[in-house]
């Protein structure tokens, strides 16, 4: 099973991200499981569980974080799988800011789908 796991402060996009990727899911017959984060409290509360995400889809400016700095403490944790993740923002000047971290891609939000 496919852990994915969507941080964004904006409830209207989380709903938005989930439909798609669960559109996309159900077309591939990838058996997943989708959940959603609102701060990145709630992320690594859940991260320092015994459950991984295999992906995570992270957006870069939240109100109250940065999801290139919650990346940063991602990969500081030492976390023995950490997810795969996918930055969306809907600011393209952050494009070249994601390389100071791991990541596997960069979205705009509107080109999500």
């Amino acid at each position: 099973m496919l852990k994915v796991g969507i941080c964004d402060d904006n409830q209207a996009f989380l709903i938005s991200c989930r439909r798609k990727l669960e559109q996309f899911f159900q077309n591939i017959e990838v058996d997943n499981k989708i959940l959603e984060f609102s701060s990145k409290k709630e992320l690594f509360d859940f991260l320092k569980g015994s459950e991984l995400l295999n992906l995570l889809f992270l957006d870069i400016e939240m109100e109250e974080d940065n999801g290139i700095e919650i990346a940063k403490q991602i990969e500081f944790q030492g976390f023995s799988e950490p997810p795969e993740i996918v930055f969306v923002t809907n600011y393209p000047q952050y494009c070249s800011d994601v390389y100071r971290v791991n990541h596997s891609f960069f979205v705009l939000k509107s080109e999500l789908e």
